[in-house]
């Protein structure tokens, strides 16, 4: 079906679909992130102080460090792609809502956007989604640790898993390597 603007909504639809498939993944992605690094450092700090040779050990420790990094630019990465992905998301919601103007003859909703500010519009007017969303704003606010964004505690575990692999070689090398 097209629109006064030429617009076919039945493509617009397929395609928002394709995107928030592909967004699920992302976010799917970033959160396996996280455990994927904390098995593989596991294993490779434990081979690095187990009983190995002094290069196996300095070459384990510089692979701890490899991985460290790869994993949190990873999860950058792949956060990156899900923002990208609700963005265009968001922007189709928008699309469709000013496409079907005051007669909306089915309801469009504006999931990707801040949680204050998710609506639905159905027959030209807008409801906000307040009844759900106003009990899980007043939670949101009164719990310390719910208020700090997981994805920014995370951030700064990746750091500290980066800075031990590295002082970790540092001191493979430092106390192992023939001088």
């Amino acid at each position: 079906m097209n629109d006064k603007s030429g617009i076919d909504v039945s493509f617009l639809e397929i395609q928002y679909q394709v995107l928030s498939n592909r967004q699920q993944i992302h976010n799917e992605l970033v959160w396996n992130v996280p455990a994927l690094l904390f098995t593989a450092e596991s294993i490779l700090w434990g081979i690095s102080f187990g009983d190995v040779p002094d290069i196996i050990c300095c070459c384990i420790s510089f692979i701890s460090v490899l991985v460290a990094f790869a994993s949190w630019q990873q999860f950058e990465r792949g956060r990156l792609m899900e923002i990208a992905d609700s963005e265009q998301l968001y922007a189709i919601e928008q699309i469709i809502k000013e496409m079907s103007g005051p007669t909306i003859n089915r309801p469009v909703m504006i999931a990707h956007h801040t949680l204050k500010r998710r609506t639905i519009f159905i027959s030209g007017e807008e409801y906000n989604l307040k009844l759900h969303l106003d009990q899980e704003t007043k939670f949101l606010y009164k719990n310390l640790l719910a208020r700090i964004q997981t994805f920014a505690v995370w951030r700064i575990m990746f750091a500290v898993m980066l800075t031990f692999s590295i002082f970790l070689f540092a001191y493979s090398i430092y106390t192992k390597w023939p001088f």
